[in-house]
């Protein structure tokens, strides 16, 4: 593994810090707190998440939140890894959203303890993947503590102690001493073998005489077998012949049953089929009485083609030209009552009755028959409009005094037809019911009268 720089952000004593490794040995020089093990951490934590660094020793102490960005390659390929912090009321605990590893540039969305098993993937550290599992190798290898440093070198055991955590040396003492005492325990079992397979010749003679002596109870054996099958030949017989002779008795004792019941339920039989009967021709009257009510509706004609929803529309158009209408009556009559004063009042005003002139009272006269045009050129107009719906109503276009009126009552004349057709459909399905209801009332009477005379019949 290259290491190629390192970006700190809130992190122990650095707010936000890049550190560019260059090639070859990087040496960290300064004061014991200047930060020197904070770059170790920060690498081991990038790298492991926090299996020995935790996260309240590595997040500021004034900070809700940091991260570490370390970029290195391994064997040509780049990688850069972020992992982030984040402060919560009771403990500092790793990011999920600031979790990632980038390979090449292409960016890999992972969870820590994700992250962690392809670090070691990728480099080939033979270690436990557990997220709160410290790598031995780092740890030991390339960077041990200060405190531990000096522990390991002023002592000899803890010396060897460190270098078999870091290299695993205890697994191999284990299989070794695993080993061992599987080898004796092998001998052991191979002696206790050989103990028991001593005395086979022996064993071997007494076989052939036990096969002797098994041969011989097997011909005796094959002897008793066919006694006991003639034995058993001539009890199923006897059985036989008695279940025969229970099964005879028990069939007389049924005919004597079914002889005595037989007219019983005969006449139960003969009942039931009176009450079908009569159910029967209740469910014929009821389908031939629907029958005529159906036929009795069918016979009402649609009075127009326009829905109710329709007729009342207009019913609301026609209200409103027939409004219009009576206004425009309204003033027409009171035009023609001034003409009518005017000619006779002369060259009188007709408001204030005084003397005017016959220019002007002729310009009265026709400003008010201008004015009486206009009114009949209107209700002209009116009269065409409300012929027009009382036509697409199908209403004879020449009743047009009381347009209101008769569409209303077509209203009503087409809401008594949609009932008329409502309630055809809704006595058709009762209709369509009782018939399947009749079907099986006579089919339950044919299956009655069939028992009937399979019972006369035995």
């Amino acid at each position: 593994m290259i290491l190629e720089s390192i970006e700190l952000e809130n992190i122990r004593s650095y707010q936000k810090q890049k550190i560019e490794f260059p090639k070859g040995i990087t040496l960290f020089e300064g004061d014991i707190g200047s930060g020197k093990s904070s770059i170790l951490m920060g690498i081991e934590f990038a790298l492991f998440g926090t299996g020995s660094q935790k996260g309240d020793s590595l997040l500021s102490k004034n900070s809700k939140d940091g991260s570490i960005t370390l970029c290195f390659s391994v064997d040509g390929t780049d990688y850069e890894i972020r992992r982030g912090l984040k402060r919560t009321p009771t403990s500092v605990n790793q990011n999920s959203k600031e979790c990632n590893l980038k390979i090449d540039g292409e960016n890999y969305p992972l969870a820590a303890s994700e992250l962690k098993q392809e670090v070691l993937k990728i480099l080939k550290f033979n270690e436990p993947a557990a997220g709160n599992a410290q790598s031995r190798i780092f740890r030991y290898a390339v960077f041990t503590p200060q405190r531990e440093m000096s522990e390991i070198l002023m002592d000899a055991e803890k010396r060897l102690e460190t270098i078999r955590r870091a290299f695993g040396v205890e697994d191999y003492k284990k299989a070794i001493e695993n080993a061992t005492r599987i080898s004796s325990l092998i001998k052991t079992r191979s002696a206790v073998i050989q103990e028991r397979f001593r005395n086979v010749p022996e064993l071997e003679s007494s076989i052939d005489g036990l096969e002797l002596k098994i041969a011989n109870d097997r011909k005796k054996e094959t002897e008793l077998k066919q006694k006991k099958n003639k034995k058993e030949a001539e009890k199923a017989d006897i059985i036989k012949k008695r279940n025969d002779l229970t099964e005879k008795n028990s069939k007389k004792r049924e005919i004597v049953i079914r002889k005595d019941n037989s007219e019983e339920q005969l006449e139960n039989k003969r009942s039931e089929i009176e009450t079908i009967s009569d159910a029967i021709e209740d469910i014929e009257g009821d389908i031939e009485g629907w029958e005529g009510e159906i036929t009795d509706l069918k016979e009402k004609k649609m009075p127009t083609k326009l829905t109710v929803e329709n007729l009342e529309s207009k019913i609301k158009e026609a209200r409103i030209l027939e409004k219009r209408k009576s206004g425009l009556e309204s003033d027409k009559s009171r035009a023609d009552n001034d003409v009518s004063k005017l000619k006779k009042l002369g060259t009188k005003c007709l408001v204030c009755h005084q003397t005017i002139t016959k220019e002007h009272s002729h310009k009265l006269v026709d400003e008010r028959k201008h004015a009486m045009s206009e009114i009949e050129a209107d209700l002209n107009t009116i009269n065409k409009q409300i012929s027009k719906i009382l036509g697409e109503a199908g209403i004879d276009s020449a009743e047009t005094d009381d347009a209101t009126g008769n569409l209303m009552e077509l209203k009503d004349d087409r809401k008594e037809y949609d009932d008329s057709v409502e309630k055809i459909s809704d006595l058709e399905k009762r209709q369509k019911k009782s018939k399947l209801k009749l079907t099986a009332k006579k089919k339950e009477q044919t299956d009655v009268k069939n028992e009937i005379e399979v019972g006369l019949n035995t």
